[in-house]
Formats: C-alpha cells, sequence, structure tokens
C-alpha cells in the first residue's frame, strides 16, 4: 500500500506478506499476481472500501488477462473478488 506525498512521489505505508502453499507455488505468474493481489484486497478492505482507488503494477500482463474472454474460472473468479472489494 502506498500514499501520494507532498512531492508527488509515492512512498510505501504498509507492507504485507503470504506464504504460499505447494498448490500455489505451482500457479502460473500472472495466477500468482492474482493471488497477490486478492491477498492485498482482503487485508486493505477497510482502507480500500471507503476510497476510489487505481491498482498499478509492473505486471503488463495483468490488464489483458482481465479483459480477455477466454480467461481461466480461477482468475475470473478473483477478478470477480476484486472488483466487489
Amino acid at each position: 500500500m502506498q500514499q501520494d506525498s507532498q512531492n508527488r512521489l509515492m512512498h510505501p505505508i504498509y507492507f504485507i506478506s503470504k506464504t504460499m502453499s505447494d498448490v500455489e507455488k505451482d500457479f502460473l505468474e500472472v495466477q500468482k499476481w492474482m493471488l497477490a493481489l486478492i491477498h492485498a484486497c482482503q487485508k486493505f478492505r477497510s482502507f480500500l472500501l471507503p476510497h476510489h482507488f487505481v491498482i498499478i503494477t509492473s505486471m503488463s500482463l495483468l490488464p489483458y488477462v482481465l479483459q480477455h474472454v477466454s480467461i481461466s474460472a480461477r482468475i475470473a473468479k478473483w477478478d470477480f473478488t476484486i472488483a466487489g472489494v
């Protein structure tokens, strides 16, 4: 989670981590990114709900995957979960 400072630079204000299960370790890279987003949205839910927020990521494939029609059921479920936060 980051916050804009007075000089318009983003500074981290909170860090979280999650240990992946053996099954999660076998996920595709994009699925691991989605898993991280789900975890973060669930963890920061009380901070995010009252505000408009933007997810900024270095994963350039992520927006394509979320907009693509034939995404996997797991990613579709996670996308729905993020949208509901």
